[in-house]
């Protein structure tokens, strides 16, 4: 080979070496972008918590909640009023601030302190009363990789872990709302699971039976009088622009917070 071709070949390495450095390079700034927002947003949120929350006093004297813990809403509420209440499952991630807005954008990549986050916010669907007296409210949440906000949702494929964590809790001011779950499952935008109002008690019945039957976990037994008022939370699968998981659950129960600020 000529001493010109090997310069030249020489030349297309290096240009392949530098070209493949600069891919990788830019693969592992991206990469450390987002470690350091994911960072962020559990520092907020963990913040967010020790600030907005107390702890049941142990001592055997003191006063309880029944969730073991109060959330001082109108605290938070100085900092935002379109923070209406706090989310809660017990044993997961899911323990934030929960927002309502006129447009479904306003939370999606901001926090409840209107800061820009990866995270976003967990929020009521611009369509849903966040009063609670709708027939169904929709609540949305991300998808995080490392389980944060709705991350964790995808959890409740598993047989176990669906049964073994059954209610989500709505802190809404001087009162709690207690859902149970019934149903999750995987669905695109367009599908029923996102219809917010009926025209008949009978539509609406029929509706939340659908809803029950698609649940990729068997919830047992679920009685339907269609009187029931329904909790749906969904998050992106990052599958599809158009795919969600939902997790639907039904109020079960709910009561005063006698211990509320």
């Amino acid at each position: 080979m000529s001493s010109r071709k090997k310069q030249r070949r020489n030349i297309v390495l290096t240009a392949l070496e530098v070209i493949f450095l600069c891919i990788f390079l830019f693969a592992l700034f991206q990469a450390g972008k987002i470690l350091f927002e994911y960072h962020e947003g559990d520092s907020f949120y963990e913040d967010s918590q020790n600030t907005y929350l107390t702890q049941d006093d142990p001592s055997p004297e003191a006063p309880k909640s029944r969730l073991g813990f109060r959330v001082d809403l109108s605290k938070i509420q100085q900092v935002n009023p379109d923070v209406k209440g706090w989310i809660y499952i017990p044993d997961t991630e899911v323990s934030y601030p929960l927002l309502w807005s006129k447009s479904d954008d306003t939370y999606l990549r901001h926090t409840y302190t209107k800061e820009y986050s990866v995270f976003g916010s967990i929020f009521f669907s611009e369509l849903s009363n966040p009063d609670l007296t709708d027939m169904h409210t929709l609540i949305y949440g991300h998808n995080t990789k490392n389980g944060a906000m709705f991350g964790g949702l995808k959890k409740y494929k598993d047989k176990d872990y669906f049964h073994s964590h059954p209610y989500v809790y709505l802190i809404m001011g001087d009162r709690t709302y207690q859902y149970k779950i019934v149903s999750c499952f995987t669905a695109q935008t367009s599908d029923d699971v996102y219809i917010l109002t009926f025209a008949k008690n009978s539509d609406f019945q029929n509706w939340l039976a659908k809803v029950i039957t698609n649940s990729e976990v068997d919830p047992g037994t679920v009685a339907i009088t269609g009187m029931e008022q329904v909790l749906t939370l969904s998050t992106c699968t990052s599958r599809t622009k158009t795919e969600r998981f939902t997790v639907n659950a039904i109020l079960a129960d709910s009561w005063e917070n006698q211990e509320a600020y």
